[in-house]
């Protein structure tokens, strides 16, 4: 109904949502897309309730079935969706120790620690990375945009 309340679309939406999860048990029947399961996790937010839709990025999280793409996702909505820069943060600094030479994850680490008002964290992993990639033209960027360099 377009004049429904958003309230109450958002009661109606968690309570389909949860009749899905009756019908479709997810411990039992498991969807074994991950891109899927986000999807559902963030209408949960979306309808707003939270605290599901946490619980199932932490099970998403812990999947042996995720990838770096799916784990950075999580990450970026820790940060941008939820505002939780340390959980991101815990995120990425995981990520960085797997994948030491992807630049991506190196620069939501940055960034992250830019929003946590971590600076010198930022600044000295962009010099980390610059020590075994001299030249490269984003971390230089980054510094610049930082003020460490002119």
């Amino acid at each position: 109904n377009v004049y429904s309340s958003r309230s109450d679309k958002q009661e109606r939406t968690l309570g389909l949502l949860k009749q899905m999860d009756s019908y479709f048990p997810p411990e039992i029947l498991p969807l074994r897309n991950i891109d899927l399961e986000l999807q559902i996790a963030r209408l949960y937010k979306e309808a707003g309730d939270v605290d599901e839709y946490v619980d199932r990025l932490e099970k998403l999280r812990n999947s042996p079935n995720i990838t770096i793409e799916n784990l950075f996702y999580i990450g970026q909505l820790y940060s941008q969706d939820l505002g939780e820069t340390e959980k991101a943060i815990s995120i990425y600094e995981e990520l960085k120790l797997q994948y030491p030479e992807e630049f991506e994850v190196v620069l939501a680490l940055v960034q992250v620690y830019s929003q946590s008002d971590r600076q010198q964290e930022a600044v000295g992993l962009l010099n980390e990375w610059l020590i075994l990639h001299p030249n490269h033209s984003q971390a230089l960027q980054w510094l610049k945009l930082l003020g460490e360099i002119s």
